[in-house]
């Protein structure tokens, strides 16, 4: 009988046998889990993870620690120690990848492998003895995000499924680390930065420069070998430059221009960071050789609201050393739009005895569509011009007296 009908926790259930059976785990599962929480937990003597299912929905796996091993072991009376309890079994399943880039885990594979391959593959399903992933470009962009090689993504697989990957497999990872390679964004790096050209290649003909530089990246920027700007500066000095050193900061290049009333932006050092250019080319854009200027086009495209001229204005502010002059902050709001837009109509006013009599008025069935409260205390009202001459006729119909003029101002 598919049929059930019976109390349960203090409940009585009638329907279908299978959902008073969910009703039943879902009771035990949350009766495991307080334990495991509240009691195991609390004597350290379990661990708790989260995996993430293909639907998307989360599970929670428990596992014993080395002491809750122990514990165990201990219980149940074996004479066996707990390194004997930790022997791997002589079948440690095996994990195939196949040439559609699926991977699966059979048989009891170790937790070691299955977090190898969360780190590069993306998990499709959870099965009785089996584990499906799939490597996707998603996820080994992401693994190499995360500081993983191709070459050592694929050393791994090769370790895991015990022999050559299929060729298709193969040169894919290859293609996919050639994209992935083509902008590498480094941090904390070095940068040697000059005026022009010439001067770079000069100094780059200085053995104790040279030796500081590991490579050319344009004309006038060089990349420094590590810890390469405090053998450098010395070098440079001894060479009779005086160089800037910048905070690997955006806020290094603050309090470093100043703004006249006109726009121009004048550079306080003759060679710019990049930091400081390239907080200008959001904001300002190039006048006559190394220097700036704001102009109506790029304030617009920075601004076009209130709020961005605003942080605009912040900006400017934060790159001026003076303050900005009222003009030029007036000018700046005018061309990014700062007041939006505004709209003209002519109307008339018309002032009633009472606030009450308006109230009253702008109920009745003629006047409601046509009159509109100035306020919501005065007894003034508004009318379009096109109305004026129908509302004054359904005043003089209702025996109102109207005048010319108003008593207020």
């Amino acid at each position: 009988n598919r049929w059930y009908g019976g109390t349960f926790q203090g409940r009585y259930y009638y329907g279908e046998k299978e959902k008073f059976v969910q009703a039943i785990e879902a009771s035990e599962r949350l009766f495991i889990e307080k334990c495991l929480d509240d009691s195991l937990a609390l004597l350290g003597l379990t661990e708790r993870g989260i995996y993430r299912l293909g639907s998307g929905k989360e599970k929670i796996l428990y596992r014993l620690n080395e002491r809750g091993r122990q514990v165990v072991v201990a219980h149940l009376g074996k004479s066996r120690n707990v390194a004997e309890s930790q022997s791997a079994p002589s079948d440690t399943g095996r994990v195939l990848l196949q040439p559609n880039f699926h991977l699966v885990a059979m048989g009891p594979v170790p937790l070691a492998v299955l977090a190898q391959l969360d780190l590069f593959a993306v998990r499709l399903q959870v099965g009785v003895g089996a584990f499906e992933y799939e490597l996707t470009r998603e996820s080994v962009y992401q693994a190499h995000q995360n500081g993983m090689e191709a070459a050592e993504i694929r050393a791994q697989l090769v370790e895991l499924c015990g022999g050559a990957l299929p060729q298709n497999v193969d040169r894919t990872l290859s293609e996919w680390a050639q994209h992935q390679e083509r902008i590498v964004f480094r941090s904390g790096v070095d940068i040697l930065q000059t005026a022009h050209p010439a001067l770079l290649e000069k100094l780059a003909g200085l053995a104790p420069v040279s030796a500081q530089i590991e490579r050319t990246l344009t004309p006038s920027l060089a990349l420094l070998n590590q810890n390469g700007v405090k053998k450098l500066v010395p070098a440079l000095k001894e060479a009779g430059l005086l160089p800037i050193v910048s905070d690997a900061l955006p806020a290094a290049a603050d309090k470093s221009i100043l703004l006249d009333e006109k726009g121009e932006i004048q550079l306080l050092h003759p060679l710019p960071s990049l930091y400081l250019e390239g907080r200008l080319a959001k904001i300002a854009e190039p006048s006559k050789k190394g220097q700036w200027k704001l102009s109506p086009a790029s304030v617009r495209q920075a601004g076009g609201s209130r709020a961005k001229i605003s942080d605009l204005l912040a900006e400017l502010t934060a790159l001026s050393r003076s303050p900005l002059t009222e003009s030029l902050v007036e000018q700046i709001k005018a061309w990014g739009s700062y007041y939006g837009s505004a709209g003209i109509a002519q109307v008339t006013l018309i002032e009633f005895q009472s606030r009450a009599v308006l109230d009253e008025l702008l109920r009745a069935t003629d006047l409601k569509k046509r009159l509109r409260a100035f306020d919501d205390k005065q007894p003034l009202a508004i009318v379009a011009e096109k109305d004026v001459a129908a509302v004054k006729k359904t005043l003089e119909r209702l025996g109102v007296a109207v005048k010319n003029g108003i008593s207020r101002d």
